[in-house]
């Protein structure tokens, strides 16, 4: 069955639950996309097919996901994470529309010049919440008596083993020497530590600092303190850096919080241009 027939189908037959024509639909998109390199052809293809879909229907999040893959390789992210976002969180492949939206969002954010202060505020920031199972929004807490503004991050540890903040470099931004913040946990005993990537998919971490209820900790990393994170790759070249993450995990496996959230003042990525 080709795409015409496929469109025809689709805007001529109400689509109640997942049957063959919908896997067909579905299947032969994605030929599109991969065989024929032609994303709009494969969003035609979708976007008709969804339309009649119920909302309940479980193959809807396969094609909000595939149309979002689509629209993104179009080189429309907007519309790539506006698709991405209807996927059920319930899905299989929630976790991977979850992992693209917040690639795409990092792309649309990233740090121009080093050095540079990220100073959490109801603007906007370059940090984004890691795309793991917890998906609360961030919150900033306003100044009290003239202190510094507070980045407020939802962390249960019930729901995930680690969680992550990142933000995006430009590939001019320069050479990052050192990354710098404060931070607490506010219900239990954390470990924090800066890992970067870089532009060729490479990751390094730092030494971890641990976060108790209550108390601001200090975490920091050199660029010559951070070590590659797979055996045998090349020291960290500071100038290659496409991405800072803060990463944080529970010191005891074992602790639940479901209403856990990790406080964290101005971050600083110190550098050179």
């Amino acid at each position: 069955m080709g795409p015409l027939a496929l469109l025809l189908l689709a805007s001529h037959v109400p689509v109640h639950a997942s049957g063959p024509e919908e896997w067909a639909a579905l299947h032969s998109g994605r030929l599109i996309a991969a065989l024929d390199r032609d994303p709009a052809a494969a969003i035609t293809v979708y976007e008709a097919v969804t339309k009649h879909l119920d909302s309940d229907d479980p193959l809807r999040s396969d094609y909000m996901f595939w149309l979002g893959r689509a629209w993104f390789e179009s080189g429309d992210p907007d519309q790539a994470r506006a698709a991405l976002a209807q996927v059920d969180s319930r899905s299989g492949v929630s976790p991977t529309a979850r992992a693209l939206r917040g690639r795409i969002q990092l792309d649309q954010n990233r740090v121009e010049s080093l050095p540079t202060t990220i100073e959490p505020t109801t603007d906007g920031t370059p940090v984004v919440m890691g795309w793991s199972a917890d998906t609360r929004p961030l919150q900033i807490i306003p100044a009290a008596g003239g202190g510094p503004t507070t980045l407020s991050w939802p962390l249960a540890t019930d729901q995930l083993r680690a969680g992550f903040l990142a933000i995006a470099l430009d590939s001019r931004a320069g050479t990052l020497k050192q990354v710098q913040l404060e931070a607490q946990s506010s219900a239990v005993v954390l470990a924090a530590r800066i890992i970067v990537e870089t532009f060729d998919g490479q990751t390094y971490a730092g030494i971890p600092s641990v976060l108790r209820p209550g108390i601001w900790t200090d975490v920091t990393a050199h660029s010559d303190q951070l070590r590659p994170r797979t055996p045998g790759i090349e020291p960290l070249d500071p100038s290659d850096v496409s991405m800072v993450a803060i990463e944080v995990a529970p010191v005891d496996p074992g602790t639940v919080s479901a209403t856990g959230r990790v406080l964290i003042r101005s971050i600083v990525l110190d550098g050179a241009p």
